[in-house]
């Protein structure tokens, strides 16, 4: 299995997702001095833990849509295209294929958030030392409790990442795919007074199980799937 899921890593060129999280981080961050600054009658940030809420909402919902043009390009398109069906011609399990492909999108997923989310709030602290925008001081125990928040968020989001694969199956629809994660994360991320359904921590884990359960059936029904849609 690993070294099926490195063949995939390098057969879609996989530096160029990482470059790509390293562009919604930063384009995330000068997005949060932004709105620090966006307006100067107002106090965009009341304390520091808002900024540490809105960038974690900010990195799940960038990195489930990620996901859904990962899943588009190593899933959905190879389908398409019917480019899989050379893979599945090589003396490999079409079972063990699809489930490298999913692991590489959930653990994509998974510590991209992770490491984006440390990545900013590093970052806004530091700036926040020196120029004191946002009134407040963290401690420790608030950083700590803000990370394992993030990891317990990017479990969650990781693998419902996987739902709009069910979508774009449907009809081999990349189109489908990205659409789908963009109205979940937009469901999932909306704020009405700072309150998310990502706060209510049933809510997401559901839509995580959903995910698995359509991963399960996806690699489950690979050796009947209809290729020729």
């Amino acid at each position: 299995m690993n070294k099926l899921i490195r063949l995939e890593l390098k057969k879609f060129r996989f530096a160029t997702y990482i470059r790509t999280a390293m562009y919604v981080t930063i384009g995330i961050f000068l997005f949060i001095l932004l709105g620090i600054y966006g307006d100067t009658r107002d106090i965009a940030f009341h304390n520091i833990s808002e900024v540490f809420s809105i960038i974690d909402t900010f990195v799940k919902v960038a990195f489930i849509i990620t996901a859904s043009v990962l899943l588009s390009r190593m899933v959905i398109d190879e389908f398409k295209s019917k480019s899989i069906t050379v893979m599945f011609m090589y003396p490999i399990p079409r079972k063990k294929l699809m489930t490298a492909k999913l692991i590489i999108v959930v653990l994509y997923t998974f510590i991209a958030i992770i490491l984006s989310n440390i990545v900013l709030i590093s970052g806004f602290l530091l700036y926040n030392s020196y120029a004191h925008t946002v009134p407040g001081t963290a401690t420790i125990s608030m950083v700590t409790h803000q990370v394992a928040t993030s990891v317990i968020n990017s479990l969650a989001a990781s693998c419902l990442s996987l739902i709009p694969l069910w979508f774009g199956m449907r009809k081999y629809s990349a189109a489908a795919t990205i659409t789908s994660s963009i109205l979940i994360a937009a469901f999932l991320g909306s704020s009405t007074g700072g309150f998310t359904l990502w706060s209510i921590i049933a809510v997401p884990f559901a839509f995580a199980a959903l995910g698995v359960v359509i991963g399960y059936l996806t690699i489950r029904k690979i050796d009947t799937i209809d290729l020729y849609k």
